[in-house]
């Protein structure tokens, strides 16, 4: 009798059991190999992966190197290159899985060993193999926590099967949707939320009553001024109060000493005043007056 053929496996991934919880791992994308990014990250989906976060960044090795190489170790050193792409990945076994995806250090090793893997497709040389990731699960949570900390992405919780008896009573640190704790709990006959003006028939059911109306439904109580120029645009008449002439004692007070305007009292101008003294008269004036006598 022959044995049933294993189902078929992706390259580069390995068959974990149902049992495993999931696990996170960092994935990083090299500077010099960005250009694949959207090749890589197309990799890491058909390996089930789920992308939890991702970022660009950029990291500074000369001012702390000693915390980089805790953190990544002597790989740490590609980081001068320039900018890179940092992943949080989730699923079982990740450390494993991206391990194996990944493919041998060397390039050239893995173009041997493993063609199809992401290093033998996108690495140049051993420093410069494209990515790098967490070397195990505890070191992958101190990266996220250094790298994400200001965000930190959620972190992994077994939520139970549907058929499970306790599925409709999720524990309060479960993460689910709000629809799925609304239907689970209409269903055992309670409201989402303690509103005011719901009760419950002799079903068990919720049954609606709607609030009243508030009084400035019909008419507000707050009514904005309105302006000439509203009035006019929405075509509301407009009565302009007429004026009465000013009289001639207010108009003589409102022009009293106006340029252009009847003056009460004269001024004085020294131009007009005559010459105190007779002009100095030059040789030509001179012949001028003695030529006149």
């Amino acid at each position: 009798m022959s044995v049933p053929s294993s189902p078929t496996q992706a390259p580069g991934e390995i068959l974990s059991s149902p049992v495993t919880p999931p696990t996170r791992t960092v994935a990083i994308i090299k500077n010099h190999a960005l250009n694949h990014r959207f090749d890589i990250e197309l990799r890491i989906s058909d390996a089930g992966f789920e992308i939890v976060k991702e970022r660009q960044m950029e990291f500074d090795i000369e001012t702390d190197p000693e915390t980089l190489f805790e953190l990544f170790g002597s790989d740490f050193e590609s980081f001068a290159e320039g900018p890179v792409w940092v992943y949080v990945l989730e699923r079982r076994r990740a450390v494993e899985v991206w391990h194996s995806l990944m493919g041998d250090p060397d390039p050239d090793v893995a173009r041997k060993d493993t063609p199809n893997s992401i290093r033998a497709l996108y690495g140049i040389s051993a420093q410069q193999n494209a990515v790098m990731g967490s070397v195990d699960v505890q070191m992958a949570e101190l990266q996220i926590q250094a790298i994400f900390a200001s965000s930190p992405p959620f972190p992994t919780t077994e939520l139970p099967d549907v058929g499970h008896p306790g599925y409709d009573h999720l524990p309060a640190g479960s993460l689910h949707s709000a629809s799925s704790t609304q239907n689970a709990q209409s269903e055992n006959g309670y409201a989402a939320s303690s509103t005011a003006g719901t009760s419950v028939n002799g079903t068990r059911k919720p049954s609606f009553k709607a609030r009243g109306l508030p009084p400035t439904h019909a008419a507000p109580d707050i009514v904005p001024r309105m302006t000439k120029a509203a009035a006019l645009r929405v075509g509301i008449p407009v009565e302009t109060p007429k004026r009465a002439p000013p009289s001639k004692e207010r108009l003589a007070q409102t022009f009293a000493n106006v340029p252009g305007h009847k003056r009460s009292e004269t001024i004085t101008v020294a131009s007009t005043a005559p010459p105190r003294g007779r002009p100095a008269h030059d040789a030509r004036g001179l012949a001028q007056a003695g030529n006149q006598t």
